[in-house]
């Protein structure tokens, strides 16, 4: 039997949930104490449901600075194919695999609920267009977010992303911001879209054109903090540390 639209896959597998948090923890009930305890059973329960957005038969349409369309997930991601050599400068849906058919999808009644009950959105780390990014493609999900009062925070990749290609950290949260608008509106205050960015700058790899101190205060600015903390240990280096960042993300909640 058939799935209805909003329910499909897109071309190159199902995509992340953003919301999900502490999904890899492997705290225990003393370490973090009984009621961070209670609050991580509740969100690694929550994680369960992801969200896969796009619709049947639909691949992911990136526009290049250069001018060209690529069509499918593993044109983007440098895994399958040779990397980028100009970057992207907008991410859609093509109805068609071998010709860019514009194409919407629309958010799930039960997706849109799981937003609303979330009591942290994170944007966490991955492939930055088509696995952020492309969560956010269905209309009805920047409301969504633009509507629940909950914390947001942006967890920055570490190390190289190939979808990053020309992306300074600072350009990330502006196209992640800009993405957002494109359905909670144009004007929607960002503290309404993004609170927090958390990052380890001490032992993470960014893309910085300016020092930490000065993007911080940039943020500041707009209404974002950033929280610079030890997120990355010698075990898990160049990656996050999936106890460091339970913890950190259990602080904002």
């Amino acid at each position: 039997q058939g799935r209805g639209p909003d329910e499909a896959r897109m071309e190159g597998g199902p995509f992340a949930t953003t919301h999900a948090v502490a999904h890899s923890a492997r705290l225990t009930r003393s370490e973090i104490g009984p009621q961070a305890g209670r609050r991580l059973e509740v969100l690694r329960e929550e994680r369960v449901d992801h969200l896969p957005h796009a619709v049947r038969h639909r691949v992911a349409a990136a526009q290049l600075e250069n001018g060209d369309t690529l069509l499918g997930q593993h044109r983007l991601t440098g895994k399958e194919v040779a990397p980028l050599d100009s970057p992207i400068v907008h991410l859609g849906l093509s109805q068609q695999p071998d010709a860019n058919e514009p194409v919407t999808a629309k958010l799930r009644e039960k997706n849109r609920r799981l937003i609303a009950s979330a009591e942290l959105i994170c944007f966490p780390p991955g492939s930055f267009y088509s696995s952020l990014i492309a969560n956010l493609l269905p209309a009805g999900v920047g409301q969504a977010i633009r509507d629940n009062a909950s914390p947001k925070v942006f967890i920055p990749n570490t190390g190289t992303d190939p979808e990053q290609l020309g992306m300074s950290l600072e350009r990330q949260v502006d196209t992640l911001l800009g993405q957002l608008r494109l359905d909670a509106g144009e004007t929607t205050p960002t503290g309404e879209l993004l609170n927090f960015v958390l990052l380890d700058s001490r032992g993470g790899d960014y893309a910085l054109d300016i020092s930490i101190e000065e993007l911080a205060g940039r943020w500041a600015e707009r209404g974002i903090a950033m929280i610079d903390t030890r997120l990355i240990s010698e075990d898990s280096a160049p990656y996050y540390d999936n106890d460091l960042l339970t913890c950190a993300l259990l602080s904002l909640v």
